[in-house]
């Protein structure tokens, strides 16, 4: 036998025995060969780290919450043990995630209420000093989801400085009333500064209702009119926008109702693909409510804000307690949670807790998770950006009390109060929709944007631009933006800005010029602008008045994206029309088509830019 055949059987033996934790026999004492026999027979696997939701140290958890791991699976985590020092030993299931690598424990009965738990594992948990780690349940209280629009604090005072040439005029917002569509009231808008060189695409928006006007997401056109408009009968809808799941791109938006004697409030957001169909409806999970402050969908998973309502553990005051979670959207599982108390202490809010409420300390408006994994939240009550870890440690903090770059210290003319919309833009870059306000700590200043860019680990920064609410205002003494409020960057480089409370949207160019501004009756929480190609199911709806031989048609379908022309048909029978006039090119929400006929039916036909035929609407017989 060659050497080399006889090392292959050697290496061969050490393999089969080491599966099965032996040491080959007849090896020669003390070869290189039984010392490396021995040491894989000794040693064990090494325990695999995970990620845990509730982690170790938590103090604020949901007593319905589940146990989330990640980075093991469950086979790798077995046995697991959870005891709870009030309510004992919890049975429960485990099992595999089915989105990557990790597992889920979901005890069979809830936590007790400031209660600790004890999770023992065989894996290793970030930030315990072993298998085994301890959380802490909160005291939840029972409460509504905080207002949408806090009334602390006061909004700016008048300045007195005033810029003019914007173009941006005042107008009287349209009130809509469709023939084809009477029981649409949608909310009245105007242009106040016609278009020139925008972005493609159409206007997303929200608006408030009124006593006539109906609540619904809506999309506008470069002309303000309606491109798609739904009412809904829910208690508030907020933060209409386009996201991309599965490679399909489809309208996202928060809703929230009241249901039960003492005024709870049930929240989702709800997903429609291109044809208005609702497909997913997307929750908070482990007994929170979402809030509708933000939803952002990157890859297969959601990020989105959630309010628990608990006594916090450190003052024993009443709090909301802000949380993140990240979730996917086909199974619902929960892949990251983070929560605000055991990370920005109450001590950091400029707002003062009022006697008899709870406090909404923190108030978290915006998620933006970024590509390196972590993301940037924003927190109005405290005036500060956080940079928040895919561990969920904060990394730094932009603004506040507790300032990683000192910017009221050092550039005070930069300070940001009460912010909403924050979005990263690059490498160490991000914006800002500055409210202002005139609260504590707050200097008194109008609304703008600010771009930032900053160097974490020297604490610099510097303001790379500004966008000020004084060149969009058609007075130029800038607005006072007391809530709500978005910028972003368009794909042209623009910046699309709306205004808050103001109920004004404007489009800035790369050299601050005002591209377009389109004026709400009513405001509305966030614009974009975003391409969107809608294909509603159903057909064209149609309306007729007739004088005579002259019948004008009044056509229109609500979503539609592709119609560019309208045809009448007409006919004597019902099922046989044909064209009749010129074809009309579609003017907004609804089309008139005037024609010349004594037929006894009418009906329209949609068409599409290059002829071809959309749809039909149903036949009418006008009188």
């Amino acid at each position: 036998m060659t050497n080399a055949l006889r090392r292959n059987r050697v290496w061969l033996a050490l393999a089969a025995t080491a599966t099965l934790g032996l040491v080959p026999t007849g090896l020669p004492a003390g070869s290189r060969q039984a010392r490396a026999a021995a040491t894989t027979a000794r040693t064990p696997a090494p325990a695999p780290t995970v990620l845990a939701y509730p982690g170790p140290g938590w103090t604020t958890a949901s007593p319905r919450t589940s146990i989330v791991f990640r980075g093991a699976s469950a086979a790798q985590l077995r046995p697991v043990q959870v005891t709870g020092s009030r309510s004992g030993a919890h049975r429960g299931v485990l099992v595999d995630s089915r989105v990557g690598t990790g597992a889920m424990f979901t005890p069979a009965h809830p936590f007790a209420a400031g209660e600790h738990v004890r999770v023992t594992t065989a894996a290793r948990v970030r930030g315990a000093d072993s298998t085994n780690y301890t959380f802490g349940v909160a005291f939840p209280v029972r409460a509504p989801l905080p207002p949408f629009e806090p009334t602390d604090p006061t909004a700016a005072r008048r300045a007195a400085t005033k810029v003019a040439g914007s173009g941006v005029r005042d107008c009287v917002p349209r009130v809509w009333h469709y023939r084809t569509r009477p029981g649409l009231r949608p909310v009245a808008d105007c242009v106040s500064r016609p278009a020139v060189r925008t972005a493609r695409g159409f206007i997303f928006t929200t608006p408030s209702p009124t006593s006539f006007h109906q609540h619904g997401p809506t999309i506008f056109d470069q002309r303000g009119n309606v491109v798609w408009y739904r009412p809904l009968a829910y208690k508030q809808i907020y933060d209409l926008s386009v996201v991309t799941y599965h490679k399909h791109r489809l309208l996202a938006f928060h809703v929230r109702h009241r249901r039960g004697k003492a005024g709870y409030r049930h929240a989702s957001v709800l997903l429609l693909n291109r044809h208005y169909r609702q497909v997913a409806r997307v929750t908070a999970h482990h007994g929170y409510e979402v809030d509708g402050h933000e939803f952002q969908v990157r890859g297969n998973a959601a990020w989105l804000g959630a309010y628990n309502p608990i006594r916090d553990p450190a003052s024993r005051r009443r709090v909301y307690e802000y949380v993140v979670q990240k979730i996917d959207i086909r199974t619902g599982e929960v892949l990251f949670e983070w929560h605000s108390l055991p990370h920005i202490k109450t001590r950091y809010s400029y707002v003062r807790p009022r006697a008899g409420k709870i406090w909404d300390y923190f108030h978290g408006n915006a998620i933006d998770p970024l590509p390196g994994g972590g993301f940037l939240l924003s927190s109005r009550n405290t005036s500060a950006v956080y940079r928040i870890s895919s561990t969920g440690k904060v990394l730094w903090t932009m603004g506040g009390k507790h300032d990683t770059f000192h910017i009221a210290a050092r550039h005070p003319s930069w300070q940001f109060c009460f912010q909403h919309d924050v979005r990263a833009v690059g490498r160490n870059r991000l914006t800002v929709f500055d409210n202002g306000g005139r609260g504590p700590g707050c200097p008194a200043h109008k609304a703008r944007v600010e771009e930032f860019a900053y160097r974490p680990s020297t604490g610099f920064v510097r303001r790379v631009t500004k966008y000020s609410s004084y060149a969009a205002s058609s007075d130029g003494r800038g607005y006072s933006v007391a809530a709500l409020g978005s910028a972003r960057f368009l794909l042209n480089r623009d910046l699309m800005v709306n205004w808050g409370t103001k109920g004004r949207i404007t489009e800035f160019s790369p050299r601050h010029r005002v591209n377009f501004d389109l004026t709400l009756a009513r405001k509305t929480y966030r614009a974009n602008r975003w391409r969107w190609f809608g294909d509603p199911k159903g057909r064209p709806a149609v309306a007729v008045s007739r004088a005579g031989a002259r019948v004008d048609l009044y056509a229109s379908w609500n979503g539609s994206t592709r119609v560019r022309r309208w045809r009448a048909l007409a006919g004597a029978n019902r099922r046989h029309l044909h064209p009749i006039g010129a074809r009309v090119r579609r003017t907004g929400f609804e089309t008139r088509i005037p024609v010349s006929t004594r037929a006894r039916y009418v009906a329209v036909r949609a068409i599409a830019a290059r002829g071809r035929t959309l749809g039909h609407s149903a036949v009418i017989a006008p009188r």
